[in-house]
């Protein structure tokens, strides 16, 4: 009987609380921006493994050896003038991104792309294939509701990527 009694009583309270919250303006944080990130990465790597094969032709139809730090000078210059000269992901690699908690100022950015995103360390020749390389960066923004009612908690979203090539002698580019 107790038991009924209180089953009864705690389903109350629940319709209750809910008929208050239906009064109350909230909003829901869309995983949009989230989304959209994450299919701007899959396009720019697509675009990045096509600059690194054209790295490869244009390196490799100057005449020099596979491997040799003249080859790999050429290749690196290759590969950064053709992000360089693509808007796309020149826009997907700076919006938003930061660097040691702070927002990466419009004349850093090619300093940055060449020393911190893609370092010449980055870019080896291991004795067979020639690895490339992006360093870990890191995109952050705040998601805010639609409707800002009463109710709003924004949500900073931090978002870190960095890839690893091989390239082997024939142009073969693998992800690893």
């Amino acid at each position: 009987m107790y038991i009924v009694a209180l089953t009864l009583l705690f389903c109350g309270v629940s319709v209750a609380i809910s008929f208050v919250q239906q009064g109350r303006d909230s909003s829901l944080v869309s995983p949009r921006d989230v989304l959209v990130v994450s299919d701007d990465l899959g396009v720019f790597e697509m675009l990045e493994q096509n600059l690194i094969r054209g790295a490869f032709l244009d390196a490799n139809g100057s005449g020099l050896e596979f491997g040799s730090v003249s080859f790999n000078e050429k290749f690196r210059s290759s590969f950064l003038d053709g992000i360089n000269s693509n808007a796309f992901m020149k826009e997907f690699l700076f919006k938003n991104l930061t660097f040691e908690g702070r927002n990466v100022r419009d004349d850093e950015k090619l300093s940055f792309l060449n020393n911190i995103i893609y370092p010449e360390g980055q870019m080896i020749y291991d004795g067979s294939n020639l690895l490339v390389g992006r360093e870990r960066i890191e995109k952050s923004s705040i998601l805010r509701a639609e409707n800002t009612g009463n109710i709003h908690f924004p949500i900073v979203f931090t978002f870190e990527f960095e890839r690893k090539y091989s390239v082997d002698k024939n142009g073969v580019v693998t992800k690893l």
